[in-house]
């Protein structure tokens, strides 16, 4: 990224600042036009009273476009003044937030995020097993008090705003504003990525399939917004490709197919026809079929064997699962952004979903989750006790030891051992530094344990 260009209100100047501290670019002030010798690794800062909208376009064509335009929108200003502004349209991004509750760390991540430098689902891919929770909240602030609980061990969150409904809401669908406000309260509550879903009613959702151009609009603005991954349904049209692929930065792209019908074959070619369709523009395939019988779930699991030796590296990873009673095991049994549920969300995004609690439980009972001792080196005791509460609380087979501090010697032979699946150290401990590089490259070490209870890496073990 060369150039970042931040249109800003004159009150809200302190984000260049931050911006530059943040991303380490120079700060250039912003004139009529930009100019063709920019420095690489700038920033362009316009008071938006003086942003030269007629200069300045969107490429929104690729990931590593030259130059990145930046709306700095503060919702406040909008509901003094009435609506949106009118040049919104014309930037790559828009970074949303509040005067009174703007958080440094939000505003990093997303900077970090919408420039390349960090890659959540490269992460996700990486791990064995990645699972994430569906929101079915009308408003979300109504989670935000049990956010904590209610996502721990997730990897991401999904906003469903086909199921959103905002207070003196008029028809089915809430306005965009209150969207963008619902997506801005989440990720000062949470850090984890989020999925934009508009799930159509064919497909188990409530947005009409009639209302597909207001649909196009939103998920337009989600990638605007930043978002880290969006759900397109093959039930759009083929122009949904046309008009989001081209705009979709470094948001990743679920593409989905759902046959609720029971006509479904996990053995037919026709099935893999719809896998290599979805790939076509999606970075990840999810496809869902109806069972009424538990054998299906072994079609189900052949089908992604098939796939998985036909893919290369560079494949969209693959999301298959049966719904229905007799789709459960299915659901469990796939490996990539499973959907779950939780026992305080008002209903589960779709019928028949397990809470992480119960797929944690049928993983152990099935052999898919390996118990692991994970040793604690330090003292007191309560770092051990605090993780073993959380291994409870999540219904997996770990268990924390609390050793103390241990010789060398001791301490390797521990952490050789098969069942071992991560270590908290106290690092004012005197490890010899063969010893901390061996651990380090070894197996998961948690140096602090005051975030053990809501750290993903701790709940997602191997």
């Amino acid at each position: 990224m060369a150039c970042l260009v931040l249109v800003h209100d004159a009150e809200h100047s302190f984000l260049i600042d931050l911006a530059t501290s943040i991303t380490g670019y120079t700060l250039q002030l912003g004139n009529s036009q930009l100019p063709d010798g920019i420095l690489p690794n700038s920033i362009l800062a316009y008071d938006r009273k003086c942003f030269p909208s007629s200069d300045i376009r969107p490429s929104r064509t690729n990931s590593d476009t030259r130059v990145l335009s930046i709306n700095l929108r503060c919702i406040d200003n909008e509901k003094q003044h009435g609506g949106t502004t009118e040049t919104d349209d014309v930037f790559d991004h828009e970074y949303l937030f509040t005067n009174g509750k703007f958080h440094r760390k939000d505003f990093c991540r997303f900077l970090s995020f919408v420039t390349g430098q960090s890659n959540p689902f490269a992460h996700i891919r990486r791990k064995k097993r990645s699972i994430y929770i569906g929101l079915t909240y009308p408003n979300v602030r109504v989670v935000l008090s049990n956010m904590a609980i209610v996502s721990v061990g997730a990897d991401a969150l999904e906003l469903r705003v086909d199921l959103l409904h905002e207070e003196g809401q008029e028809g089915y669908f809430p306005s965009l504003d209150y969207v963008a406000e619902q997506l801005m309260t989440l990720r000062l509550q949470s850090e984890l990525p989020i999925i934009f879903t508009i799930r159509l009613i064919p497909s188990g959702g409530k947005w009409p399939l009639s209302e597909t151009p207001l649909a196009i609009k939103y998920l337009e603005k989600a990638l605007q917004w930043g978002v880290e991954f969006v759900d397109l349904e093959d039930l759009f049209s083929s122009d949904l490709g046309a008009l989001i692929l081209p705009r979709k930065g470094h948001t990743k792209v679920i593409a989905s197919h759902h046959d609720f019908s029971g006509q479904l074959d996990w053995t037919s070619p026709d099935t893999f026809e719809t896998y290599n369709a979805c790939s076509e523009f999606g970075d990840v395939v999810q496809i869902a079929g109806a069972a009424t019988d538990l054998n299906e779930t072994f079609e189900v699991q052949r089908f992604r064997n098939r796939v998985e030796i036909a893919s290369s590296p560079t494949s969209p990873p693959l999301a298959a699962f049966n719904t229905g009673i007799g789709g459960k095991l299915s659901r469990i049994l796939n490996p990539f952004l499973q959907a779950t549920t939780h026992p305080l969300l008002p209903t589960s995004s779709a019928p028949n979903q397990l809470s992480l609690v119960e797929v944690n439980g049928v993983l152990a009972v099935l052999g898919e989750v390996n118990p692991k001792k994970i040793y604690v080196f330090q003292d007191p005791d309560v770092d051990a006790a605090l993780m073993d509460k959380c291994f409870n609380e999540l219904n997996l087979p770990h268990h924390a030891i609390p050793m103390g501090q241990m010789r060398d010697s001791g301490a390797q032979l521990l952490l050789g051992e098969a069942d071992c699946g991560g270590a908290v150290l106290n690092f004012s401990w005197p490890l010899s530094d063969q010893v901390r590089t061996g651990i380090s490259s070894a197996i998961t070490v948690f140096p602090s344990a005051s975030h053990l209870f809501w750290s993903r890496s701790i709940v997602r073990l191997p």
